[in-house]
């Protein structure tokens, strides 16, 4: 008996020590399995960190990677078409810097893809004004205001085309600034336009035109613009009010006469002398294209469509705010009284 209960004594001892034994090595076990858990985790997050940054590297890559603008990609895609597009007009210039030719080849492009043909008139750069010995005269500079190289070179550059129009007995012209082209919908019916437009100027006297805005901003409520005419397809031409913009307009025969026997000399920049005459010349009949009254948006998208930035490249600033200035009281002043009615404008000093 007692070797019995001595036997069993040893056995449970070692029953106990082969349990501890065998709980041990289940923990172990366990302690196995959960390291290897958090390293398949660890091993999960990094290659999520690494798949996270080669993608971010190839959208740096992308966005590092010069790409074509929209338009610039649809104009070269475009198939031209078969016959050159008439436009109405007798010749469409386009006003372009010398040292601006990425312009120049946008533009080129774009009427390439559109059919139409472009004559390129080099720009007055202010780089070459000299407000000492300007490249036409500057008198009567309102009081406190500055007058800008550039914007004597924007002045200068219109009033050049005006008289080569003038020299070349054209009819009508339309004039483009390098970074604005047309839209499709004013090209499919500009034409017809002005063939009704100078068709009511030869039924009768008052109904002449000078001037017809094609992009504009309008400084006066359109609503209150008096319609000049409407055309067959119940588009409203309004007489426009003060409105500044010389980016895209057309001029008729009479108009070109009418500007080159009034702009004789620089006073305010084209656009602004433009509204100058508007406000003060009933008889400087100027129109507008653009959708009428509370339809109206500035620079009329209806018509035009202005280049990004990305588009204008070495060229994306105003060449008319360019250049140096001289203050009015700098300038002379041919005028003998405090205010005078010539050319239309009436300023008081």
């Amino acid at each position: 008996l007692l070797w019995s209960s001595q036997v069993g004594k040893v056995g449970e001892r070692k029953n106990k020590k082969e349990g501890r034994m065998g709980s041990a090595f289940e923990q172990t076990r366990t302690h196995a399995e959960h390291s290897r858990a958090r390293l398949r985790r660890a091993d999960s997050v990094r290659l999520a960190l690494v798949v996270a940054m080669v993608a971010a590297g190839a959208q740096l890559t992308a966005r590092a990677a010069p790409t074509e603008p929209v338009l610039v990609r649809a104009w070269r895609e475009a198939v031209p078409p078969e016959h050159p597009r008439d436009l109405g007009v007798d010749v469409i210039y386009v006003v372009n810097l010398d040292r601006c030719p990425s312009r120049w080849e946008l533009m080129q492009l774009w009427a390439k893809s559109v059919g139409v043909t472009l004559k390129r008139w080099s720009a007055v750069s202010y780089e070459s004004v000299d407000l000492r010995h300007p490249p036409m005269p500057v008198v009567n500079v309102p009081a406190n205001k500055r007058v800008q190289a550039g914007q004597v070179g924007c002045t200068a550059t219109h009033l050049h085309i005006w008289r080569d129009a003038w020299k070349q007995g054209y009819n009508r012209i339309l004039v483009l600034e390098d970074d604005v082209v047309l839209t499709e919908a004013i090209m499919d019916r500009l034409a017809g336009y002005l063939v009704e437009l100078d068709a009511l100027a030869a039924a009768s006297k008052d109904a002449t035109w000078h001037w017809l805005y094609l992009r504009r901003v309008a400084l006066r409520n359109t609503r209150n613009e008096d319609v000049f005419a409407t055309l067959k397809d119940g588009r409203v031409v309004s007489r426009a009010q003060v409105s500044w913009g010389s980016a895209a307009y057309v001029l008729s025969r009479p108009g070109i006469e009418w500007l080159l026997s009034h702009l004789t000399f620089y006073q305010h920049p084209l656009d602004v002398q433009i509204s100058e005459y508007q406000r003060t010349r009933p008889d400087f009949v100027t129109l507008s294209l653009c959708n009428p009254g509370s339809e109206f948006k500035n620079q009329c998208p209806e018509n035009s469509i202005s280049f990004t930035d990305d588009m204008r490249k070495e060229c994306s600033f105003s060449a008319s705010q360019a250049g140096g200035g001289r203050a009015s009281k700098e300038l002379p002043n041919i005028w003998r009284y405090d205010s005078n009615d010539a050319n239309g404008i009436t300023i008081q000093y």
